[in-house]
């Protein structure tokens, strides 16, 4: 598998590789965290997107930074084959993630979908039937976002504390065309 997906048009997942990628993923999810604290949006707070909590959090090869024209814009955290919010369906197979967040400098610019469009490329290319996410089901303008990408709801329903709504996208092979 490559590290690094994508051309200059597209968003590139670059795995991290120091401690300041850590520091410089923190900073985006704390712009997010603001921008949608200013909307009264529920998500994370201050604490659980802090360096030390991420990395308590996340395997530090799950970190990957979103870089679109040699600009990072962003960051996601990227897990194979298991997740916590998926004890009860087999997941093997799979491509989560989570925290998807691009910087409020490039907000709204359509590099979301971007980001969206590597993280299927990348379960395709890692011979993955399925990308899964999940968010806080009080968030219809999210939840509408990956919606509108071709992922389906397959549920909504508290899950560790929270409101979850759990997402899914088949992924048709690299090899086989299914």
């Amino acid at each position: 598998m490559a590290d690094v997906f994508g051309d200059d048009d597209d968003v590139q997942l670059i795995p991290a590789t120091c401690d300041s990628d850590w520091t410089l993923a923190s900073d985006f999810l704390l712009e997010t965290v603001e921008r949608c604290r200013r909307q009264k949006i529920p998500l994370w707070t201050h604490e659980q997107v802090c360096v030390a909590a991420l990395k308590q959090n996340y395997h530090s090869h799950s970190l990957h930074l979103l870089r679109y024209r040699d600009i990072w814009i962003g960051c996601v955290f990227i897990s194979f084959d298991s997740d916590v919010f998926w004890p009860d369906i087999d997941t093997n197979s799979s491509v989560f993630f989570h925290k998807l967040a691009i910087s409020d400098a490039y907000h709204g610019q359509g590099l979301g979908e971007k980001a969206l469009a590597a993280l299927g490329n990348l379960a395709k290319h890692s011979q993955r039937r399925w990308l899964r996410c999940d968010c806080h089901g009080a968030r219809p303008r999210l939840r509408a976002f990956y919606q509108a990408f071709g992922f389906d709801l397959v549920d909504r329903k508290p899950r560790l504390g929270f409101d979850v709504a759990r997402y899914q996208m088949r992924i048709e092979s690299a090899h086989t065309g299914n």
